[in-house]
């Protein structure tokens, strides 16, 4: 049954009773008209979309202006309309946020692919997109009217995204959950998070998302959830705390899910799938009804959480703690006050209202606008687009917190697994740089120690001390990322430089060989460097590998006689002096049949008549954005689009060929590497492992390459079919509780 504009009034006037119905009314028929005769891929009239949207907004407690932009989202976007035709009709302010949603829809469809990766950009505009949605994000917090509009706009999406091909759906999940899911918890709008997670879930794995489903139904229809809500009430109906409200309810199939892949345990084991809300009339009440519900039920101390002195970062204010009922069940207890119950159900959308009438209460300001700057900041200098989606997701996420204490008693909100180096930098942005150890409850602790709620610390620094590099694979808040980031591209040029010819000669003396200015110049011309610093600096940043240059050096020694130009010349032609480019890019550990191979080749599959191989610096898989680089006469060589190495050959033009996947055997394979880095501890290694045997995919080798006291970094790689097995067990990997990071070979 259709909406209707009395009914979206209504809504809107529940929570603001002065709000203006003509200005509603105006611009509900500007979007009728605007969109009428168009069409959305289910059939129905578009103009279903701004109203969905626009309900989305009032039904959370939203302003008329909020609700009014959400109305309008997409009329400057998909009609003549301009803004300023917006500002004339319904003033600057709605204008405003109708710009920047425009804005930021236009940025995501045609510049990043967060799905990807990638787009079919050069890495020099990808960069550019990057750096325009960071602008988005400093000018969005100055008004995050903007973000909450498009979060309702990506809700109804997903609501309505049966109708889409696989693929886009896929899509849309993935930047959904990295995205969208926590830029909603950010801003405190818990049940848009949980609807947006569960709807990516069941696209992204909907045999999983079934199945949990199911059983959610099952034990819903069980006695579970209401006697474990009778059990509560009957101890708390007692005059002193006469609660407003006893509610219960079965956790969402995607928090179930994550639970199962962090404890790799079946869904009737997870025993915490249980909540009882409980809503007390007054600020004193919440700590009593702890007291009495400890006293009559057994309580799990490890579940107890005190959000009422310590908020979490978007506001939440509550007391977790865990019990077990009669019936021996775990459940969650969460209690809270009425305002704290608004906060927790509305969001910034409370956050706003209350700040209206009381400027001045310090857990009212939450400074959600620092929220967004605080993710602008870590994507400042960002210039890996292959990795955009994973770490923007782990800097705007903070779905787990601890709390930690300084030395004065301050209290600091850190996401869960953050370590000193990250408390150190959310104390100050010197502290983090200058640091070189911590005192955790008065006993040293390794920088990698992740710190545990209750924990005090203590910053040991020394003026002399520099960020190091590797901090960046240790750290987990976005702004220790950004702020080491920053200082390591600050570092004197001089230092990058003595530290890239350092590493060099260093890998230069376990290969037994000296390294002059000759070997410099072949390896800077191959790989495209004007001077011999730049590429000192490029390897002093890690930008590149030292195993790439001595790829370009393997067959030098056999053409002494020709100056650094020529053997430069024939490394890019043909991977390097006096080889094929195959055996350059490839020691052949790893080999896939040629006629295994589903590759079409300027529209030629290259059985039979061509010679082709699969580079193992990349591991192409069906499914990545390919080229085909010609490395002799009918000789190729398949790499991905984003690889380093075949960024970095500078290749004649013709030597490129177009290249595109074709149908491959139901049971080819094909491999990859993955780069993981887990805790060392029992069984993060079996967790790992059996994630991957879960997806039905084989372990061709696994290799320890670093190993300290806190972690492990492994490669390992993988036997399977396509990107799309690939990137389920990537999701599910990095689900896992003891994965620190993961990265695929590029």
């Amino acid at each position: 049954m259709a909406k209707t504009l009395a009914e979206l009034i209504g809504h809107v006037r529940l929570h603001h009773a002065d709000a203006d119905s003509n200005l509603i009314e105006r611009a509900w028929e500007r979007a009728r008209v605007a969109h009428e005769g168009v069409l959305r891929r289910s059939g129905e009239p578009y103009f279903i979309h701004p109203v969905e949207v626009a309900f989305c907004l009032a039904q959370r407690a939203f302003t008329p202006e909020i609700v009014v932009s959400g109305l309008l989202h997409d009329v400057v976007e998909d009609t003549a309309i301009t803004k300023n035709d917006i500002a004339t009709d319904f003033g600057t302010d709605i204008a405003r946020i109708v710009d920047g949603v425009t804005k930021l829809s236009d940025l995501v469809s045609t510049g990043v692919d967060l799905h990807r990766g990638k787009a079919a950009y050069t890495d020099r505009k990808q960069i550019q997109q990057i750096e325009n949605l960071r602008s988005l994000l400093i000018s969005s917090a100055g008004d995050l009217r903007v973000i909450v509009v498009k979060i309702a706009d990506r809700l109804h999406n997903m609501q309505t995204m049966a109708v889409m091909p696989d693929h886009k759906r896929k899509q849309k999940s993935e930047e959904t959950i990295h995205v969208y899911a926590p830029l909603a918890d950010r801003l405190g709008l818990r049940e848009w998070r949980d609807e947006l997670q569960d709807l990516a879930f069941k696209y992204r794995a909907t045999k999983k998302y079934v199945s949990i489903s199911k059983y959610c139904d099952t034990m819903m229809h069980s006695e579970v959830v209401e006697t474990a809500k009778q059990d509560v009430s009957d101890v708390l109906n007692i005059p002193e705390i006469n609660p407003i409200s006893v509610a219960g309810r079965l956790k969402k199939p995607f928090s179930i899910w994550r639970k199962m892949t962090q404890r790799a345990v079946g869904v009737e084991e997870i025993i915490d799938k249980y909540a009882v809300r409980v809503v007390v009339p007054d600020t004193t009440s919440p700590y009593r009804v702890l007291e009495i519900l400890h006293s009559n039920f057994r309580s799990n101390q490890k579940a107890f959480r005190d959000y009422i002195s310590n908020p979490k970062r978007n506001g939440y204010q509550a007391l977790h703690t865990g019990i077990y009922t009669k019936k021996a069940e775990q459940v969650e207890i969460q209690i809270r006050t009425e305002t704290m119950h608004e906060m927790a159900e509305f969001g910034i959308a409370a956050h706003w209202k209350y700040k209206v009438s009381n400027p001045n209460n310090p857990i009212l300001d939450r400074g959600y606008e620092n929220e967004l700057r605080e993710i602008a900041d870590f994507m400042e200098g960002w210039r890996n687009p292959s990795n955009m989606l994973v770490e923007l997701s782990s800097s705007i996420s903070y779905e787990k917190s601890v709390f930690v204490f300084s030395e004065k008693g301050d209290v600091y909100d850190l996401p869960v697994n953050s370590t000193p180096i990250d408390f150190a930098y959310d104390v100050h942005t010197d502290v983090g740089h200058h640091c070189v150890g911590a005192l955790v409850n008065g006993v040293q602790k390794p920088l990698l120690y992740r710190l545990q709620n209750g924990d005090k610390v203590r910053i040991i620094t020394d003026l002399e001390s520099k960020p190091d590099p590797s901090w960046l694979s240790m750290v987990t808040t976005g702004k220790a990322r950004a702020a080491i980031r920053k200082h390591l591209r600050l570092l004197q040029r001089d230092d990058l430089i003595r530290n890239g010819k350092s590493i060099l000669h260093q890998h230069a003396r376990s290969l037994d060989r000296d390294l002059d200015d000759t070997d410099f110049d072949i390896a800077r011309i191959a790989l495209g460097y004007d001077r011999r610093d730049d590429l000192f600096v490029a390897f002093g940043e890690k930008r590149i590998l030292p195993a790439e240059f001595f790829q370009t050096l393997s067959g030098a020694s056999s053409d002494e006689k020709a100056g650094p130009a020529e053997t430069a010349s024939r490394v890019r032609s043909n991977g390097s002096a006096g080889q094929s480019g195959a055996s350059r890019l490839s020691n052949n550990a790893y080999s896939t049949s040629a006629s295994a191979i589903p590759v079409i080749i300027n529209g030629v599959e290259p059985l039979g008549v061509l010679s082709c191989s699969l580079a193992e610096c990349c591991f192409p898989l069906p499914g990545d954005e390919i080229v085909a680089i010609e490395i002799s006469e009918d000789n190729f060589q398949v790499h991905r689009t984003e690889c380093q190495v075949y960024g970095n050959l500078q290749l004649s033009p013709e030597q490129y060929k177009a290249a595109d996947w074709c149908a491959q055997d139901a049971n080819s394979r094909h491999f990859t590497k993955l780069h993981i880095t887990i805790d060392n501890r029992p069984k993060s290694l079996a967790a790992v492992l059996l994630i991957i045997a879960a997806a039905q995919v084989n372990v061709n080798d696994l290799l320890f390459t670093h190993r300290s006291r806190d972690q492990y970094l492994i490669e390992i790689v993988l036997e399977l079919k396509n990107t799309e097995v690939l990137e389920r067990v990537q999701s599910d990997l990095r689900a896992l509780e003891q994965v620190r990071s993961l990265s695929r070979t590029i």
